[in-house]
């Protein structure tokens, strides 16, 4: 699927809502804010600086992805595959992770708080209880 300067966010936010498969798309920088990906490939797409906040990614496959510097606050990752993901400089406010898979992704300069690691595997390949009640 390939991507134009031309298309507007909402534009784009609907091909991948339609087609759910964006993978090894170059979409930096995109504001997609609240928008629903849940189930989407957007495996090894780049993300950097791209704005997902409040946006549902539960179950997508975001293995190999670059989330560089993106805004993650209050996005919803339940059971994603972020295996190998980059989330360096990204922010993680509030934002939902349960079962999601981190193994060997890049998470160490990311800027995290109230998240939700509740049996998330961790880049070591350790299960989180962190967040479960």
């Amino acid at each position: 699927m390939g991507v134009t300067v031309e298309e507007t966010s909402a534009e784009m936010q609907a091909r991948i809502a339609k087609a759910r498969d964006c993978a090894g798309c170059d979409l930096s920088k995109i504001d997609l804010n609240g928008a629903d990906l849940s189930g989407a490939n957007l495996k090894e797409a780049i993300l950097d600086g791209a704005n997902l906040s409040n946006a549902n990614l539960a179950e997508a496959d975001l293995s190999g992805a670059s989330l560089d510097g993106a805004n993650l606050n209050g996005t919803n990752f339940n059971s994603a595959n972020l295996k190998g993901a980059n989330l360096s400089n990204a922010s993680l406010i509030s934002t939902n992770l349960v079962n999601a898979n981190l193994r060997k992704a890049k998470i160490k300069t990311a800027n995290v708080y109230l998240t939700n690691f509740c049996g998330a595997t961790m880049p070591n390949g350790s299960r989180s209880m962190q967040g479960c009640s």
